[in-house]
């Protein structure tokens, strides 16, 4: 649902009824997402995570309010169109032991987007597909998004080369459900397939830093905030 405010009496209108229907300003989580080069925010986000309400605010250099969307991540529309880019896990907590926390801050790729310097591992969404990109790992699915979080993959991953005497191959055809914690962040359950132990892997959002860079052969993808 995006709002323009072109004309102030109507704007002033619109953030009354925004505001005054947006809780108390305590169940959501607010991050800057993209900001001018004075230092100025540019585009804040607000996930609200009892419904799922996703809302964007962007402002004009000087600070005011020119534009407001506001998207339900129920409807797979809007659900598919938030997982679009790059996803990197941040964690994987089994049975509340965490296995692995990440330590890197950026992700480095080459004048045509592929990654260069790769965490482990780099989950690339599209309209229609999800590839995984990692040191040994490797998948390439077909994907299809539904409401409530949802999405069905069938595909493949392989571990490693064909050579390699551990290289392991397996089909997946699965439905998963997200349990997303805000714009840059979501937990999805049970990726690995271990069925006796509760698994709990966090991936955070990679945004390319446009403002800052200059044009060279690589550009560097840094961690949203």
């Amino acid at each position: 649902m995006p709002i323009y405010f072109g004309i102030r009496p109507i704007s002033f209108l619109i953030l009354f009824f925004i505001f005054s229907c947006g809780g108390d300003g305590v169940d959501y989580i607010e991050e800057n997402i993209s900001s001018y080069k004075n230092g100025n925010k540019k585009v804040i986000v607000r996930f609200r995570s009892e419904n799922k309400i996703l809302e964007r605010y962007t402002y004009s250099k000087i600070g005011e309010l020119v534009y407001y969307e506001q998207d339900t991540l129920l409807k797979k529309k809007k659900f598919k169109n938030f997982l679009q880019g790059n996803w990197a896990i941040q964690s994987i907590v089994v049975n509340e032991d965490t296995l692995y926390m990440s330590n890197f801050d950026t992700l480095t790729v080459d004048s045509m987007g592929l990654p260069i310097d790769l965490p482990p591992n780099v989950f690339r969404f599209y309209d229609d597909s999800l590839h995984v990109r990692g040191y040994d790992y490797n998948a390439d699915y077909s994907i299809m998004y539904k409401d409530s979080s949802k999405f069905k993959v069938k595909g493949h991953w392989n571990f490693q080369k064909e050579a390699d005497r551990s290289y392991r191959k397996k089909d997946k055809n699965k439905i998963f459900n997200l349990n997303i914690l805000s714009y840059s962040t979501f937990v999805w359950n049970n990726w690995y397939e271990v069925h006796d132990k509760n698994q709990e892997v966090t991936f955070k959002r990679f945004v390319p830093v446009i403002d800052t860079l200059k044009v060279s052969d690589s550009e560097t993808l840094e961690k949203a905030p």
